[in-house]
């Protein structure tokens, strides 16, 4: 599913407990200007950012009690799948 025509950045962010509920995700490297968003996990520690276009990007994910963790990738068209480990 896209949103207006634009992929999503769907994912979950585990560690070796469970899912990470209240975890900050948020865009540190975009092709383009974007909005400084920040979306927070939910109960089962799942996140979107939608209307994302193609390129690099970059998220960070900042968990309480966890290191700070960056990740870095592609958008082709398609949504974008991923599971980030903390810990």
């Amino acid at each position: 599913m896209t949103t207006a025509g634009h992929p999503v950045i769907w994912g979950e962010v585990v560690s070796d407990d469970g899912f990470v509920v209240g975890a900050a995700v948020l865009f540190v490297k975009a092709p383009r200007p974007t909005p400084d968003v920040a979306v927070l996990t939910d109960s089962r520690g799942r996140f979107a950012l939608a209307s994302v276009g193609p390129g690099h990007y970059g998220i960070a994910v900042n968990a309480p009690g966890f290191a700070l963790v960056h990740r870095e990738f592609d958008v082709a068209g398609d949504n974008v799948s991923l599971t980030i480990r903390v810990g």
